[in-house]
């Protein structure tokens, strides 16, 4: 019963997994805004956000002026994250579809920032993905990921027991990112903790060197 509820955070259905989304815009939402803010995104910004669930992170960049693109496995949380970007949606600031990592549904290098929030967990081929966000992204473009799970250097778990005993997830660390960033194609890689601590954020950048903010 448990893990059938748990699963339900990795693709979410039905009237559980609405209620989920819902649930995961709020309480995501101090380190989203904590992120992009550390992300400096402007107008001038194209942005994709994978995995974008309730669409929290859309309508902070959104709401920036910023054209900002989403996808997202999940049938309910398309719809949710349409409706909680509806206004921005119908001025053609927002497009969000159906799709995932491995299956960008982009051509062409179309993306200053490609975001990744509470979901590479989840992903597979992880290597696959890396490789195909590269590609969508512009020279100079960056790829965000944001978590709030990961694993120590010396292999310890910052996430709670309940998700790794009851998700089907992979917890990463922060060599473990670099590494297979850097074998995707980028060609620098930073990282920095979130608020309290209870974030990482891993920054990677395609072509000149830059910052985590820009």
């Amino acid at each position: 019963m448990l893990k059938k509820l748990f699963t339900n955070f990795r693709k979410p259905t039905g009237f559980t997994g609405r209620l989920l989304v819902g649930m995961m815009n709020w309480a995501h939402g101090p380190g989203i805004r904590a992120v992009v803010g550390q992300l400096a995104v402007t107008p001038d910004d194209i942005v994709l956000d994978i995995g974008c669930g309730g669409g929290a992170a859309i309508a902070l960049m959104a709401g920036k002026g910023t054209k900002v693109h989403g996808v997202d496995h999940s049938v309910v949380s398309v719809e949710k994250s349409l409706a909680k970007n509806r206004v921005a949606v119908r001025n053609g600031r927002v497009a969000i579809q159906v799709a995932d990592a491995l299956r960008l549904p982009f051509s062409g290098e179309t993306f200053t920032l490609v975001t990744a929030f509470e979901t590479i967990y989840f992903w597979e081929n992880i290597q696959e993905c890396f490789r195909r966000i590269h590609g969508v992204l512009r020279l100079g473009g960056r790829f965000a990921i944001a978590l709030e799970g990961w694993k120590g250097e010396n292999g310890e778990i910052n996430c709670p027991k309940v998700f790794v005993d009851n998700l089907p997830i992979t917890l990463y660390s922060e060599g473990e990112l670099r590494e297979s960033l850097l074998t995707a194609g980028f060609d620098s890689v930073s990282s920095l903790k979130g608020p309290s601590r209870k974030w990482l954020c891993v920054a990677a950048f395609k072509g000149r060197q830059n910052t985590p903010g820009k």
